[in-house]
């Protein structure tokens, strides 16, 4: 029964195109691969025994190295500053397998990925990988144009091969651009997107990246005019290794034509600061709260809608060079400064972590995306709880994930070293019991620890 609804899925894809679509697909189809990989789920009930999570997604195979182009989805992980949430698996995917269009079956490696472009890049294990597809990257899609889809479906299908024609509706943010198009997206995770004559032009994914869901009916599209540099040069992770993306270190919110009027100031058009985060560039170069930045390198602001600052953030986070003038409006008056753009601080899924397997919880530096998720000042000391062993002497005590830790036995917690070496001093006295001076939300409040290691 499947063998026979596969044919009739590559039936449907090629009835109304004449006779080029099943070239297309014999010719594609070599480029296209299905990985197999597990993802650790970090849960709050254990911390020896993690559950791992078999995940699928598809691939393509480009150019004569073995590198393979998938969605950023394989490591879930938000490695930019803002972009992550507050919990969430800081493990690289682990027993990458990928299925070759022959059958083969061959081991990959995580090499890196970039959260701006959605994209993820993983290596075949082998000396002479098979040569994959040549992107053309001068193709610049216009909305109306008329492009084919090719990915594989899901298991239940057998992983057969889909084709399918679109047409761009929309496009999204301008120095990243994303092109939208209304589609088939059952199964869909990852796709090739070609010409009318099978010429490869780009990737194409659902909003999840992951097999059989979709947060919309909408096809995302980016193109390799765009990806062109990561294709040649695809980001490599090293675990605390900062990128070269810029910050500003604001929060802001667009200053709308209402707000405006509110002001008087209905000639202002650009982006309105609600936060500065302390040691931040915008901090250093004196712009403040409730400033209306206009432009930025030179180049206007305009933000209408939240959906306005996508390009204004990526505009700081690409920046060519380490400063920029930045233009803006206060109380009435056009201002300008120069602001020195400095690296993208670290989110927590890069950031230390030490694990004390006496007490049964996990904790791991402060940084400024908890601190902001938090609503706490950016001055803040401490070590946060990542986890906490169910059933363990910590959370029978009370200690829950999120707690910020500040004292242990009334000494000050400020870094990882500091708790390492109080650490030490537990283990080599073996107190009863051991006082822990914890922040839960606004409040503060002491938990006591049985110490199963303490001398009887």
């Amino acid at each position: 029964m499947k063998r026979i609804l596969t044919l009739l899925i590559l039936i449907s894809s090629t009835l109304h195109a004449g006779n080029a679509w099943p070239g297309i697909v014999q010719q594609s189809r070599p480029y296209l691969v299905e990985i197999e990989y597990y993802e650790a789920m970090d849960s709050p009930e254990s911390l020896s025994k993690k559950r791992e999570v078999k995940r699928q997604l598809s691939g393509i195979l480009f150019g004569d190295e073995g590198l393979i182009i998938t969605h950023s989805s394989i490591f879930p992980a938000q490695l930019n500053f803002l972009n992550a949430s507050l919990y969430g698996s800081s493990e690289l995917p682990r027993d990458i397998t990928v299925r070759l269009a022959d059958g083969k079956t061959i081991p990959a490696t995580f090499v890196g990925k970039d959260d701006d472009y959605h994209v993820a890049f993983i290596r075949l294990d082998m000396k002479k990988p098979p040569r994959g597809v040549k992107f053309n990257t001068r193709y610049r899609p216009q909305i109306g144009d008329k492009l084919l889809l090719l990915h594989l479906l899901n298991s239940s299908y057998q992983n057969a091969p889909h084709l399918q024609e679109l047409r761009i509706n929309a496009v999204q943010q301008q120095l990243r651009p994303l092109y939208l198009a209304d589609g088939e997206t059952r199964a869909l995770s990852f796709g090739l997107v070609m010409n009318g004559k099978g010429v490869p032009l780009g990737v194409a994914y659902t909003r999840t990246g992951s097999m059989g869901t979709s947060a919309s009916g909408l096809i995302r599209m980016r193109m390799a005019s765009a990806l062109k540099e990561l294709l040649k040069n695809p980001p490599v992770y090293t675990r605390k290794k900062r990128d070269n993306k810029k910050w500003l270190g604001i929060t802001m919110q667009p200053f709308t034509r209402a707000m405006a009027r509110y002001y008087s100031a209905d000639s202002i058009n650009g982006i309105l600061i609600n936060t500065i985060m302390e040691g931040s560039p915008a901090q250093q170069a004196g712009l403040q709260i409730g400033d209306v930045i206009t432009s930025l390198g030179g180049i206007r602001v305009i933000a209408e809608k939240y959906e306005d600052m996508d390009d204004f953030r990526d505009r700081i986070r690409s920046f060519p060079r380490d400063s920029a003038e930045v233009r803006f409006w206060r109380e009435g008056s056009l201002l300008k400064a120069m602001v020195h753009l400095t690296a993208t601080p670290i989110s927590q899924f890069l950031a230390d972590s030490y694990e004390i397997k006496s007490l049964g919880f996990s904790v791991k530096a402060l940084t400024k995306d908890i601190l902001l998720a938090k609503n706490m000042d950016f001055d803040t000391h401490g070590v946060w709880i990542s986890q906490v062993e169910r059933a363990g002497s910590a959370d029978l005590s009370g200690l829950r994930i999120g707690d910020i830790l500040l004292k242990i036995n009334n000494t000050p917690i400020e870094t990882l070293d500091n708790l390492k070496k109080m650490m030490e001093t537990i283990d080599r006295e073996k107190p009863d019991y051991i006082s822990l001076f914890i922040r839960r939300g606004a409040e503060t409040q002491f938990i006591f620890i049985k110490n199963l290691a303490a001398r009887r």
